[in-house]
């Protein structure tokens, strides 16, 4: 039986993300925590590394409670620094 994978309720929509969008090279790209909430009811943070953001949405690559790697838009509001 294949694995179901949980998705990110609020993950920024990946086709409504709008130029211009900043690609840092990987030794600068930010590791951040992102404050998560998947469909099966379960919230938390997440820590990842900001790969590109625009203004409206940051990209973060982290693990999923799968333990699968993971890309996913979140809006800024739920992505800090670390």
């Amino acid at each position: 039986m294949a694995a179901t994978v949980l998705r990110v309720l609020n993950a920024f929509p990946a086709g409504q993300v709008t130029p211009p969008v900043t690609t840092p090279e990987p030794a600068g790209r930010p590791t951040v925590t992102v404050d998560v909430r998947w469909e099966d009811g379960r919230s938390g943070r997440v820590v990842g590394t900001a790969v590109k953001w625009t203004t409206e949405a940051v990209l973060v690559a982290f693990s999923g409670p799968d333990g699968l790697g993971r890309r996913e838009w979140f809006r800024p509001e739920d992505v800090r620094s670390t």
